[in-house]
């Protein structure tokens, strides 16, 4: 695990520990872009003591790796923001880094499904950090 958001891996594996304690709701639709494939709890904040924010978003794993990428990749992050602001969601997504990292971040091949209809903006609501 590396550093995020100015949270160390110590203090982002105590509240993935933390999370995984609690008897929540396994969460089955990415809060970004409607998937259902592989979505996990997804944190910007780790800072104690922990609550609701741990865990905060449920993001399908193309959407999860688009946020952490987000900072390295910003043209792709921005087309990546503006389709699913249209209602789209990737057609096959990768579920593991090195296929995500070699398809999207290094070839950049994104194909896209969906009926185009305005989602609510989670992951414009990271990136400004207004969630």
């Amino acid at each position: 695990m590396n550093p995020y958001n100015g949270f160390t891996p110590s203090q982002r594996m105590k509240a993935f520990r933390w999370l995984k304690a609690q008897d929540r709701e396994p969460v089955e639709v990415c809060d970004a872009c409607g998937s259902k494939a592989n979505v996990n709890p997804h944190s910007e904040d780790y800072s104690e003591p922990f609550g609701d924010h741990i865990g905060a978003f449920a993001l399908c794993y193309a959407c999860h790796m688009m946020v952490h990428c987000r900072f390295k990749n910003l043209d792709l992050w921005l087309v990546y923001c503006g389709e699913v602001r249209l209602g789209l969601r990737l057609q096959d997504p990768p579920v593991t880094w090195p296929a995500f990292r070699s398809r999207i971040l290094v070839q950049r091949k994104m194909s896209w499904r969906g009926s185009p209809g305005v989602r609510e903006r989670v992951l414009d609501a990271i990136e400004e950090g207004t969630w």
